[in-house]
């Protein structure tokens, strides 16, 4: 399986950056899925290093596209880049989100993922009951 990187290019937040991947067909999967990993640029080389820290999957419901979640993220890791603190509510102790990257995953019927299998969509199609 190959992914491709489309780009990355700061977005939303001016300490959130943003990458745009495609993971095309293949024999065991026949459709186009579209993806988005954001991160801080502090925290860009720990994805391929042994950084501690938690990856995020975030996932969308149906409908909407994988770019619903960019508003949450920005104040998440606006948060995260000016170290702010989330509040545990276990004696008041102060806890800091060790966030290292998100990724948020489109279905292969929505949004961009959609456009891209429209053919496999029209080529595959069938009729969901016989009447």
């Amino acid at each position: 399986m190959s992914i491709t990187k489309l780009r990355n290019e700061p977005i939303l937040a001016d300490s959130m950056l943003v990458g745009s991947y495609t993971i095309p067909p293949s024999s065991d999967y026949p459709y186009f899925t579209t993806a988005k990993r954001y991160w801080l640029p502090e925290t860009d080389d720990c994805a391929q290093s042994d950084h501690e820290g938690y990856t995020l999957i975030v996932l969308h419901s149906t409908s909407f596209h994988k770019e619903i979640w960019e508003p949450v993220l920005q104040i998440l890791y606006t948060l995260i880049s000016e170290r702010s603190h989330l509040r545990s509510g276990v004696r008041n102790k102060t806890i800091t989100a060790n966030i290292k990257e998100t990724w948020a995953i489109e279905c292969p019927n929505h949004g961009e993922s959609a456009y891209l299998n429209l053919r496999a969509w029209k080529a595959n199609a069938r009729p969901q009951c016989e009447w």
